[in-house]
């Protein structure tokens, strides 16, 4: 992710985060649900803490 948060900084984007929501394909829509929300609960908190 190096490369993306550089691309961002340039465009003043500075205080960047990453969540990484995998396996998404290999474990089956149920998992890959399960999986989505999670990260979107994660991404409210964080969303919530900024």
């Amino acid at each position: 992710m190096p490369y993306l948060k550089t691309i961002l900084g340039l465009m003043g984007l500075t205080n960047v985060s990453f969540m990484n929501a995998q396996p998404m394909d290999m474990a089956g829509p149920e998992v890959a649900e399960q999986v989505l929300e999670a990260k979107i609960a994660e991404a409210r908190d964080a969303g919530a803490k900024f």
